[in-house]
C-alpha cells in the first residue's frame, strides 16, 4: 500500500520567528479517491445561480464553525422532538453518524459532546445492524438507527443513520464536532445505500441535485463557512464555475493534471481526492523532501519543518492545474500565521 504525506496546516508567527510546518502521513485509499456531485453541476444550476440572485427555493443553507481553519461544522437534529448535533459535512465518506446514548459514559470525548438518546424520540425505529468506519487516521463504530433527520428548514423521513459507540484516532478524538454527515457515492456506504443527500432528491426536499461548499480561512468569521444543498450561493463566489470530471465514483476523485512549485513541476497527471472533511493537502511521500528542499525548509522533528516567517512573502507559488485551469496558492495562501 502506497504512503502519501499530508501537509495538515502551517502555523506561523511574525517578528523573525519561526512557522512550523507539521506532516502526517495518510492511507492510500482515503487519498486517492472523490466524488461526483460537488465539481458536475448541472446547466440548470449553473445557469439559475448567478451572482446577484437569490437562492432558489427549492435550496437550503447551513452555516458553519470553523476551529482552526482545520474543523467546520454546522447543525442539524434527529427525532421527535429534535435533539440537536453539531456534524462534520464531509466530501470523504458517505455516512451520517452522530454520538449515541449507548457510547461508555466513562469516556471523556462523549462527556464533550452532545449524544442522542433514541428512548427520547417518538419516530425513533430500531434496526441495530453493526457498522465501523475507518478514515485516514481514526475510526468509529456503532450499530444502525432510523429516524427523521431535519437539516436547515427541511427534514428527512425514514433516514438510516449510524450511532457510534466508539471513536478512536486524533481527528476524532479532538473533535469539535458530534458526528460526521457524508456526501461522498453511496457506493462506499458503510450504514445505508441512500444517504442523505441521496434522500434530500428523492424525497423532493431540493429541485436539482448539487450541492456546494464555502469555507472560510477566518474563525472569528460569521459564518466561517456555508454549504447550500441544492445550489450555490452567489454571495460566495464571483465568475463562472469551472468544471472538473470525476474520474472514479466512490469519493470525489479527480485528475490532477500538473502541481508546479515556482517554475518547478513537482507532479503530473495523479489521482486526488476533494474532501471537505479534512484540511490537508496530500502529495505522494517521495515527492515531501523535493518539495521542502525548494522551500528551504529545514525538518526538525519526523514529518515536521521550519522556515523563517519573513520568507513568508517570498516563497514560491504552488499551482494546480485541474482540468486546464490553473489555480495558484502564494506562501500567504498556504501559510497560516498564529
Amino acid at each position: 500500500m502506497k504512503t502519501f504525506v499530508t501537509l495538515l496546516m502551517l502555523i506561523g508567527v511574525m517578528n523573525g520567528k519561526l512557522f512550523r510546518i507539521p506532516l502526517h502521513k495518510m492511507d492510500s485509499d482515503r487519498g486517492q479517491m472523490t466524488n461526483k456531485r460537488l465539481l458536475n453541476q448541472t446547466p440548470t444550476a449553473r445557469a439559475n445561480m448567478t451572482p446577484g440572485r437569490s437562492r432558489r427555493a427549492s435550496s437550503f443553507a447551513v452555516n458553519m464553525s470553523d476551529y482552526l481553519d482545520a474543523q467546520y461544522y454546522g447543525s442539524l437534529s434527529l427525532g421527535t422532538p429534535p435533539q440537536t448535533f453539531s456534524v462534520l459535512f464531509d466530501t470523504g465518506c458517505t455516512d451520517l453518524w452522530i454520538a449515541s446514548s449507548s457510547f461508555s459514559p466513562e469516556s471523556g470525548w462523549i462527556r464533550r459532546h452532545h449524544a442522542y438518546n433514541s428512548s427520547k424520540s417518538s419516530s425513533y425505529v430500531a434496526n441495530g445492524t453493526k457498522w465501523s468506519i475507518v478514515y485516514a487516521n481514526c475510526y468509529a463504530e456503532g450499530f444502525v438507527s432510523q429516524d427523521v433527520v431535519t437539516i436547515g428548514d427541511v427534514t428527512l423521513k425514514a433516514q438510516f443513520f449510524g450511532e457510534a459507540t466508539a471513536v478512536s484516532g486524533f481527528p476524532l478524538l479532538t473533535s469539535r464536532f458530534d458526528g460526521i454527515l457524508g456526501l461522498a457515492y453511496p457506493n462506499v456506504a458503510q450504514v445505508s445505500n441512500v444517504p442523505v443527500f441521496d434522500n434530500l432528491v428523492k424525497q423532493g426536499l431540493i429541485q436539482d441535485p448539487v450541492f456546494s461548499v464555502y469555507l472560510g480561512r477566518n474563525s472569528s468569521d460569521r459564518p466561517a463557512g456555508e454549504i447550500v444543498f441544492g445550489g450555490a450561493d452567489p454571495l460566495r463566489y464571483t465568475g463562472d464555475f469551472h468544471y472538473v470530471n470525476v474520474s472514479h465514483q466512490g469519493l470525489w476523485q479527480i485528475n490532477v493534471e500538473s502541481v508546479t512549485l515556482g517554475s518547478s513541476v513537482i507532479s503530473v497527471n495523479y489521482q486526488a481526492v476533494v474532501d471537505t472533511g479534512c484540511s490537508a493537502v496530500g502529495v505522494p511521500t517521495p515527492l515531501i523532501d523535493g518539495f521542502m528542499e525548494k522551500l528551504d525548509a529545514i525538518e526538525v522533528t519526523y514529518g515536521e519543518y521550519i522556515v523563517p516567517c519573513s520568507d513568508i512573502d517570498v516563497l514560491p507559488d504552488i499551482t494546480f492545474t485541474l482540468n486546464g485551469m490553473a489555480y495558484v496558492l502564494t506562501g500567504r495562501d498556504y501559510v497560516n500565521k498564529t
